[in-house]
């Protein structure tokens, strides 16, 4: 098993007007990745394998980059609810 790790993830879209649309397409990849995840109001956060995880930041990113400009802001511990993660809890 792969290290397991926590990511808080926050974009922004730049340069539209209906940022909603990317948002929502965020969140779309995001539960399309199949992890645990949480949506908060300023940032979703997700847990899970090392590998997985950074592949889903990866996949935003790729998502998104044509779609509009783009803030995202990434926060990644490999301490903060990684033993709840562990044991299968979210």
């Amino acid at each position: 098993m792969d290290k397991m790790i926590s990511c808080e993830v926050a974009f922004t879209p730049l340069g539209r007007s209906d940022y909603a649309t990317c948002v929502d397409r965020v969140l779309e990849v995001i539960k399309a990745s199949g992890l645990p995840y949480s949506v908060g109001t300023f940032a979703t956060e997700v847990k899970g394998e090392k590998d997985a995880v950074f592949g889903l930041v990866r996949d935003i990113y790729d998502e998104m980059e044509d779609q509009c400009g783009l803030i995202l802001d990434v926060k990644i511990s490999n301490v903060c609810g990684c033993a709840a993660a562990r044991a299968g809890r979210t």
